[in-house]
């Protein structure tokens, strides 16, 4: 198995290559991920490699639209080069301030991956929905407007705890002692209205 990681001060996603006897061989991804604070290996394209999806605290987009705090998806290629692709533009505003952490799942299970963020110093989390091709969409799923946490979220899950055949988003914060659950009926996904 190899290893994937991200480096807070300098900037690095890279992987570690096993040889099968647990010697590894770093392998540099990108040394631009401006504060990259949790990366994901998943293949997000579904073409049958593993991409790296990041969220970054301070990064400025590679794509030039002027955005920071960027989540981004690194596309492999097959040979274990990437492409990457800043998650948002200029015009659906996914510039939300710093990002904290990130689960990666089909929520409305159409099929692709979607993304679910948790920005701290907007109080929100939020579905990034896949149209499919990689191109998403932005839904807030709870805006804080009690101070129960969202500012220092320290993890994010999405999970069926509920048991009803749709995920809910379980998260954690470093001021609370106890998760918090988002629960998601289906009618959820039905318009742009999601109240909690």
């Amino acid at each position: 198995m190899d290893v994937l990681s991200a480096s807070l001060k300098d900037d690095k996603i890279a992987w570690y290559e096993n040889d099968g006897s647990q010697s590894f061989t770093a392998r540099t991804i990108t040394t631009s991920a401006d504060g990259a604070t949790a990366v994901y290996p998943i293949d997000l394209d579904q073409d049958g490699d593993i991409d790296v999806v990041s969220g970054n605290l301070s990064d400025i987009d590679d794509d030039n639209k002027g955005e920071v705090n960027q989540i981004k998806w690194y596309e492999n290629n097959g040979y274990q080069s990437f492409a990457v692709h800043s998650i948002g533009s200029s015009t659906n505003s996914l510039n939300q301030g710093y990002e904290q952490d990130l689960a990666i799942v089909d929520l409305d299970r159409d099929g692709d991956l979607d993304i679910v963020a948790g920005f701290g110093s907007d109080k929100k989390i939020v579905w990034l929905k896949n149209d499919g091709n990689q191109q998403f969409t932005q839904n807030d799923l709870f805006i804080e407007t009690r101070n129960i946490g969202v500012m220092d979220i320290s993890s994010i899950e999405a999970k069926d705890i509920t048991k009803d055949g749709h995920m809910d988003i379980v998260f954690t914060t470093f001021s609370l002692t106890s998760a918090l659950v988002l629960t998601i009926a289906s009618s959820k996904f039905n318009g742009n209205s999601y109240i909690f």
